[in-house]
């Protein structure tokens, strides 16, 4: 995440050759406004604007842009940046020092949301007698993304049929494709069995990290609706379970200070917290921050935010739970009922419906 999702943030990276590039559609001043900078750092500064503003515009969960009344919700806010972010991408080639910020990927997204112009174009570009893998896989990929059960299984058959064919193209078609398809770890290995022949095996390669990616992700899914604890160390160096609260519901939140949509996220956990602790609800935090300090100060001068923090001061960085649950990214948060039942794996999205749905359960 580590906004929204790692999923969506790692979707501007992009590798291997660069690609023809589609159009974009008229500008509004504010994209004007945002062309010309005149260094790096000014790049760095404008484009997280922009990203922070698109990200802002989707589900907290990309999965849920596979329902076409939520694709149809979330379109008229997302467009319009994407094309901002595109044309800014491009005015700036000559000063952005991150290569691997293309503006491929956000046409990819575009293609997803249904953009005119960019369907329009990439589909005749598709028909063109030369420079067409690309485009065909980027049409498949929106396929993908936009379909279900036997349809989305037979565009994913026809996704890792033109993968079969070694080009330059594939290697970044992949990753647009895995990103925005969100592709399981089943549909990854149709693309795999497809690409095993490659003389080069970095895609080969890049196709096996995503299966064992997409493996370990899907480990929390599997724990939903079961009972379940974390146990650990306390930033204070106490021994904690989520066990010792059995009869309360509890909102555990994987985030860290260095993280600003986590830090965004806070005073949200925080009013839930007020408005219902005294009816059951508690917090615990899981910090994954890499110096102890920097937890420290937040807990001494965050008097709104006194839950439990999981912590080890000896081993700073990613909590162990992180990988343990295959979560790619912070913020995340967990829902527990009364009873220890892991209850939602996606809490920041719904809490303000269902923990009092929760609390009011016997």
């Amino acid at each position: 995440m580590f906004s929204k999702t790692t999923v969506v943030a790692a979707s501007i990276l992009l590798f291997g050759t660069a690609q023809e590039k589609p159009s974009s559609a008229p500008q509004s001043k504010a994209a004007e406004s945002r062309k010309a900078v005149a260094s790096a750092d000014e790049f760095d500064v404008e484009f997280r604007e922009l990203f922070t503003t698109f990200i802002e515009t989707i589900p907290q969960n990309p999965a849920m842009l596979q329902k076409a009344d939520v694709r149809a919700k979330t379109a008229p806010k997302a467009l319009p940046i994407l094309h901002q972010i595109v044309e800014f991408i491009r005015a700036n080639e000559a000063v952005k020092h991150d290569s691997e910020i293309r503006d491929v990927e956000f046409v990819m997204f575009g293609l997803m949301l249904g953009d005119d112009a960019w369907t329009a174009e990439i589909t005749k570009k598709s028909k063109a007698k030369e420079g067409s893998e690309f485009a065909r896989l980027m049409l498949a990929g929106a396929k993908i993304a936009t379909s279900e059960k036997e349809e989305r299984a037979a565009a994913v058959r026809e996704a890792a049929a033109m993968f079969k064919t070694e080009n330059a193209a594939n290697k970044n078609a992949f990753f647009s494709i895995m990103i925005v398809g969100d592709l399981a770890a089943d549909e990854l290995k149709q693309i795999q069995a497809a690409v095993a022949g490659y003389k080069d095996d970095a895609l080969p390669r890049m196709v096996k990290g995503a299966i064992t990616e997409k493996t370990a992700a899907a480990i929390l899914p599997d724990k939903l609706n079961k009972p379940f604890a974390l146990a650990d160390k306390l930033a204070d160096g106490g021994d904690f379970t989520t066990e010792s609260m059995k009869g309360k519901v509890v909102l555990v939140d994987f985030w860290a200070t260095w993280c600003g949509p986590c830090m965004e996220a806070m005073p949200d956990v925080e009013e839930m917290y007020k408005k219902y602790h005294a009816d059951g609800l508690e917090v615990v935090g899981v910090s994954s921050d890499k110096d102890p300090a920097d937890l420290k100060q937040f807990m001494e001068k965050r008097k709104t935010a006194p839950w439990p923090q999981m912590f080890d001061a000896n081993k700073p960085g990613w909590h162990r739970f992180v990988e343990e649950l295959g979560i790619d990214g912070i913020p995340r948060m967990l829902l527990i009922d009364r009873k220890g039942i892991l209850r939602s794996i996606h809490a920041h999205e719904v809490m303000a419906e269902m923990i009092p749905k929760l609390l009011a359960e016997k």
